[in-house]
């Protein structure tokens, strides 16, 4: 039997689990093999606090986040607030991350094509935590019912509330 809560779940909620099973599942196939345009051996790489990884490092990370990106859909698929607020707390070490990388970097000639690719995913990375934020005070918050509409005063008690205002 659903809950009131799973029952409301939001259609794009669902469909955000789905998708972020699909980037899961990228990123195991990403740190297993990474290819280039070139078609020649690539070592996989990642950034994590601010410092880019590769090769081992960066697989073991990217392992990592591909765990933690298929607990967080199972919970959204499963329709668990939990999974949201997950989600947007990763999101937001994601963009910490980025940015600790672009501005620790920005002066380096050798690492400003990884500077560019990092601040071009930015904006993206924004929006979406924009819209767990949003998700997660939409899922949070309760509404309570209107008062005006719940409380019904017949004329007696009007009559007598003018009575012991006047005193």
């Amino acid at each position: 039997m659903k809950t009131e809560s799973q029952r409301k779940w939001p259609l794009d909620l669902r469909i955000c689990g789905w998708l972020l099973a699909a980037w899961a599942f990228c990123l195991m196939i990403r740190a297993m093999v990474h290819v280039t345009q070139e078609g020649l051996f690539d070592p996989a790489q990642t950034i994590f606090i601010g410092k880019r990884f590769f090769g081992r490092d960066a697989q073991v990370l990217l392992y990592i986040e591909s765990v933690i990106y298929a607990v967080i859909a199972a919970g959204m698929i499963a329709r668990r607030r939990w999974a949201v607020v997950m989600a947007l707390m990763f999101i937001i070490q994601v963009i910490a991350s980025h940015l600790i990388f672009a501005l620790a970097f920005v002066g380096d000639p050798v690492m400003s094509m990884s500077v560019r690719a990092a601040a071009m995913q930015g904006p993206s990375i924004v929006l979406i935590a924009l819209y767990l934020w949003i998700r997660v005070s939409d899922l949070s918050i309760v509404r309570a019912p209107k008062l005006a509409r719940s409380i019904e005063i017949s004329d007696q008690e009007r009559g007598a509330v003018r009575a012991m205002s006047r005193v």
